[in-house]
């Protein structure tokens, strides 16, 4: 593909005429980065897509996060108003452990919350990269899009001179038979005499 299209850019540099083949895998090349182009626009989508599902669980990871962070506060105050209230009163185990556990859940979830921050970014990057290379598909087939139209419109004009050479060709060929038919009628005593003339 690549040296079909530097082949192609080298001939419409030196402005050479291409032959047939060069034409066939001149199409062959544009029709490919058509594909090519197609392929990746699907690729960004689908990247586009995972971004914006990324982005709402990060957002519901967060309110998750500070859900818990506020029953947390709110925990730790309790318990702070429960102690200064009696230094003799101690928690439950059952309440103790409650706490432990949403305090391992927050955790859980800000570690969750930077995976997601950390695969956005690189989506982000492979988005950047993708809207390059379509952007690069784009400007490799400008000038290919270009030359394909300059060529259909040769096609078109050769074409026209070959319908008119064709018909020259009917003439001339009626008229040498003509002049044939009128050879053979003329005898060979009449013949002779214009001969002598």
């Amino acid at each position: 593909l690549s040296k079909d299209v530097v082949d192609l850019q080298k001939a419409i540099a030196t402005d050479q005429p291409i032959s047939d083949s060069t034409d066939a895998s001149a199409d062959k090349s544009t029709e490919e980065l058509w594909e090519i182009v197609r392929y990746v626009r699907r690729e960004k989508d689908i990247l586009a897509t995972k971004i914006e599902v990324t982005d709402s669980e990060a957002v519901r990871y967060r309110n998750r996060c500070s859900f818990l962070e506020k029953q947390i506060e709110e925990t730790r105050k309790c318990l702070e108003e429960e102690r200064s209230k009696s230094d003799s009163s101690i928690m439950s185990l059952e309440q103790h452990q409650d706490m432990l556990k949403k305090v391992e859940e927050a955790q859980a979830l800000a570690e969750k919350v930077k995976m997601m921050t950390e695969e956005r970014s690189k989506l982000t990057t492979m988005t950047s990269l993708v809207k390059q290379q379509i952007a690069a598909y784009e400007k490799q087939l400008k000038p290919l899009k270009l030359k394909n139209r300059e060529l259909s419109d040769k096609v078109s004009v050769l074409l026209t001179e070959k319908e008119g050479l064709k018909k020259d060709v009917s003439r001339w060929s009626n008229r040498t038979n003509e002049l044939i038919e009128q050879c053979n009628k003329v005898d060979a005593k009449e013949f002779a005499r214009l001969q002598a003339e």
